[in-house]
């Protein structure tokens, strides 16, 4: 085999390129150098292939990058790791010709039978003590006849040793023994110290002598062996005998090739491992040799991903595919602009790899939870501030030691077992936290009460959720009152998380908590938990009636409280939320996003707007938390020369309106907005990662693989979907506004209302874009714009009909609230006799020393507000209800209308003849009714 250019210099030297520099596709070097007197230096040892193990065979034809054997040329990596030794014997023995005239009959076929049988592992010694034979005439003349009988003893164990691992010491001094024989002693000393400087590289010891043994000829019977060498007794016994059939001097290289391939099956280990190693190289291609010590072969890893994300991924790449084919104007028609679309794959990345460890982590068996990622931070950084509450300061060390001793408690006092609703009737303070983990390390399900709810809503949250215990809190102990005859005929006990109990009959537990022990409890109680288990319920809002009891699985909370994460939350932020806990936004996303990433939160029990930013300096708070109209409150306030000196980077909630979002960043600095939708039922939700001033989100085509959604015609005056002759959803166009669906599937599943089967399948809207595929209805209508942005209209329910058109409240509260006297204002439609439709009304609280001016708020709203969408009836209140969550109810109102004989607020009618609000009299509202009035 032809390796690179060699040439021949005086005196029978001959010189290989490869020792200049060595074949990096092989990793080794050449059999470099014929010496005077016939001697052969190999310098290979220098670098040693860690992919083959095995050289190139060079052979002085002077021909460069050829190959002679398979067509290879030089530089290409030797995939047979026995062929090293072969290549130089036979190399060796082609040059024979140039020393030996007499012998030159046997160098042309000696290339052709050596490609055939090259995939065998067990002809490297074989090779090279034929090669040691054939060249011993020129050194020994006067051993010539016994040069060959000597050699082919060798060959029976010499083959043998080479299958074993080259990590066995006893190959090092078997390969020097049975190559020592034939070799005179005056040659050992001449090539030993020059090889040696050659194998440093080679970080083997036993490899590095093993490489040196085998290119040394053999040393004379009866010779002394190396110091420290070890020589392995030979298989036939004590001595060594010639085989039968052995060759003798004159036979050419095809006998002895035949000879090889003869006695080869009489020489193959008996151990099985090795042979089934032997088969599969053969089988691979490469033959079976040594283990290669500093070879470390990896697997690759296979990580299996959720189908509907494998799905998304596939999606995508089709997506791209497809797009790049398009023409460059139709490209531009599709894609976003680049920034936008560099948001978006990052956003599908954020929020995909969000779903895949939450998934991989509750996959595990036991499943791991957010109570478990909680556990982990306060075994790594058990000093770090978890909560802090007015004074207080709880270390995540402090909440793991209190929520065990609130767990051992309720489970010796009160019998708990896994599966056992409890319902917390808590307003905003530590207990929250650790009843909480205490709860779940108990394996039961936690009934977020609303601390707003009284009589028949408290009793009908209890029985929605099955809770048959009640902790509450001194504070709410007129509530409890109220209906604790009831509760104690149903069953339901109640408890006060207190020293002692203000109520007879009322047990308080804090003395039993205190003490108890703070060991971590068994795990058994948590044992059956997987991701489909119900971890809380949290109930709606109640501004349409009763509150629903909405299931959270302990997937549903590990997302939830990931959206922090999402958005950019960090551990060393201090997150501060006024927000009350019995609600998803405040508990699940403000604290319980503390809990997985390991940030600080700082609990407030009540929002004021006064003591908001003198807060956030206090307790160096860098991410606030805000829902509905608090961002309004605070842009209310009166402005003060600090109210840009706070360490606030972002802000994370839901809500806020376009022109107090752009208030808001003009007064208080430039902090980052991220706005987000969701509900607490819903199965998927927006998050508005591009700050675009007054969007809830944007319609990001990846994540529309991963959670399908659509926004369909609404009729809002039958208060129904629109379809088409199909019976089928009607896709609304950008710039309308639709009802927004999300598909149910595995990935966006959607679970529904405890006690409520009914409510859970009004929910549901069946046959949207296909017969039989099924929609969680989120009674919510949006507007997306060309540019894939969504923006929140209002809710089915606000949205009314006047005039054959459909007016939004919320654009119309929007308006309103730039009058200079309104500091709030509520619209809805009422009912008027005789007329289709509702007709608009707005009740609004005036400011501060303001009085209400009706000529002004006429001009204003025909300037701005069309016809229809103006509202004909104002009401003047003190203060505006709410919900506990910010939300503003409009129920009482709408029932209670325009008549002056119910309403006790000053009220006003819109009159076009005297271009005025002017106030509603009896005599009006009479005429009205009467339909003598138009309107």
């Amino acid at each position: 085999m032809a390796g690179q250019t060699d040439r021949c210099g005086t005196d029978g030297q001959v010189w290989d390129g490869g020792t200049g520099v060595r074949d990096r596709g092989t990793g080794v070097g050449q059999t470099d150098r014929c010496g005077t007197e016939g001697q052969v230096w190999d310098r290979r040892t220098g670098v040693w292939d860690r992919r083959t193990g095995v050289g190139q065979r060079d052979r002085c034809e002077g021909q460069r990058d050829r190959c002679a054997v398979r067509g290879r040329t030089a530089g290409q990596p030797d995939t047979q790791p026995d062929r090293q030794t072969d290549r130089q014997t036979d190399t060796q023995s082609d040059r024979q010709p140039d020393r030996q005239p007499d012998r030159q009959p046997d160098t042309q076929p000696d290339t052709q039978p050596d490609r055939q049988p090259d995939r065998q592992p067990d002809r490297q010694t074989d090779r090279q003590t034929d090669t040691q034979s054939d060249r011993q005439p020129d050194r020994q003349p006067d051993r010539q006849p016994d040069t060959q009988p000597d050699t082919q003893p060798d060959r029976q164990p010499d083959r043998q040793p080479d299958r074993q691992p080259d990590t066995q010491p006893d190959r090092q001094t078997d390969r020097q023994t049975d190559t020592q024989p034939d070799r005179q002693p005056d040659t050992q000393p001449d090539r030993q110290p020059d090889r040696q400087p050659d194998r440093q590289p080679d970080t083997q010891p036993d490899r590095q002598t093993d490489r040196q043994t085998d290119t040394q000829p053999a040393a004379p019977a009866g010779a002394a062996e190396p110091p420290g060498s070890r020589r392995a007794p030979p298989r036939g016994g004590e001595g060594e005998k010639p085989r039968k059939g052995a060759k003798k001097e004159g036979e050419t290289n095809k006998h002895r090739q035949t000879d090889r391939q003869a006695d080869r099956p009489t020489e193959r280990p008996t151990n099985p491992a090795a042979a089934e190693r032997g088969q599969r190289g053969r089988r691979s291609g490469r033959a079976d040799l040594a283990p290669r010590p500093r070879r470390c072969h990896r697997r690759p890893v296979a990580m299996a991903l959720p189908p509907a994300l494998a799905a998304a991924v596939a999606g995508l790449l089709l997506l791209l595919l497809l797009l790049l084919l398009l023409p460059p104007a139709a490209r531009a028609r599709l894609l976003p602009p680049p920034p936008l679309l560099w948001q978006d794959l990052v956003a599908f990345a954020s929020t995909a790899g969000s779903s895949v460890r939450c998934r991989r982590r509750l996959a595990r068996r036991p499943a791991v939870t957010l109570l478990d990622v909680f556990r982990q931070h306060a075994r790594s950084r058990p000093r770090r501030p978890l909560l802090r509450f007015q004074e207080e300061i709880y270390t995540f060390e402090d909440v793991e030691r209190i929520s065990n001793r609130a767990a051992w408690a309720l489970s010796r006092r009160l019998e708990l077992r896994p599966g056992r609703t409890v319902a917390v009737f808590l307003p905003n303070e530590p207990a929250y936290l650790w009843t909480w983990l205490a709860l779940a390390k108990l394996g039961c399900p936690m009934a977020c009460l609303n601390c707003n709810v009284r009589g028949r809503a408290l009793r009908h949250a209890l029985e929605a959720a099955q809770a048959t215990l009640v902790l509450a809190s001194p504070e709410l102990r007129e509530a409890v009152e109220e209906v604790l005859p009831e509760l104690r005929r149903d069953g339901v006990g109640v408890f006060y998380l207190s020293s002692a109990s203000p109520t007879p009959g009322v047990e308080a537990l804090l003395p039993a908590i205190e003490a108890a022990p703070d060991e971590p409890l068994p795990a058994r109680h948590r044992a059956g938990v997987t991701a489909s288990s119900k971890a809380m319920f949290i109930y709606t809002s109640g501004t349409t009636g009763l509150p629903k009891a909405a299931v959270i699985t302990e997937l549903r909370l590990m997302m939830v409280a990931s959206l922090g994460r999402i958005c950019g939350l960090r551990p060393d932020d201090v997150v501060y939320t006024t927000l009350p806990l019995y609600h998803s936004a405040g508990l699940l996303v403000g604290l319980g996003g503390c809990l997985e990433v390991g940030a600080t939160c700082v609990l407030r029990s009540k929002f004021s707007a006064s003591q908001f930013w003198s807060d956030c300096r206090r307790y160096n708070v860098t991410v606030i938390q805000y829902v509905g109209e608090l961002m309004r409150y605070l842009c209310n306030t009166p402005k003060r020369a600090d109210d840009r000196e706070h360490g606030v980077r972002m802000a994370v909630g839901n809500g806020m309106r376009a022109e107090v979002w752009r208030e808001f960043l003009r007064r208080f600095g430039p902090v980052a907005i991220w706005e987000f939708y969701g509900a607490t039922e819903g199965n998927a939700g927006f998050i508005n990662y591009t700050g675009k001033v007054g969007a809830v989100g944007r319609a990001n085509r990846f994540l529309k693989l991963f959670a399908p959604f659509e926004l369909v015609r609404y009729d809002v005056e039958e208060d129904e979907v629109v379809r088409d002759e199909r019976g089928l959803c009607i896709p609304v166009k950008p710039g309308e506004t639709g009802l927004l669906v999300v598909k149910i599937t595995k990935n966006t599943p959607f679970n529904g209302y405890a006690g409520d089967a009914q409510k859970t399948e009004k929910k549901i809207l069946r046959d949207v874009l296909a017969k039989g595929d099924a929609f969680f209805n989120s009674g919510d209508l949006l507007m997306m714009d060309h540019e894939k942005f969504i923006y929140f209209q209002d809710r089915v329910g606000d949205t009314f009909r006047w005039k054959g058109e459909n007016v939004a409240t919320t654009e119309v509260e929007a308006t309103l609230g730039l009058v200079s006297f309104i500091q709030e204002v509520n619209v809805y439609g009422v009912a008027v006799p005789g007329c289709e439709g509702r007709c608009g009304m707005a009740a609004v609280c005036l400011k501060d020393g303001a009085t209400f001016d009706g000529d002004k708020l006429y001009a204003f709203t025909r300037e701005t507000l069309p016809a229809y969408a103006a509202p004909r009836f104002v009401r003047i209140k003190d203060a505006l209800e709410i919900t506990g969550t910010f939300k503003q109810c409009k129920s009482n109102l709408v029932k209670e209308g325009f008549d002056p004989a119910v309403v006790r607020d000053r009220l006003f009618f819109r009159d076009d003849a005297r271009r005025s609000y002017v106030p509603l009299t009896a005599a009006t509202f009479a005429a009205i009714r009467d339909m003598k009035l138009s309107l």
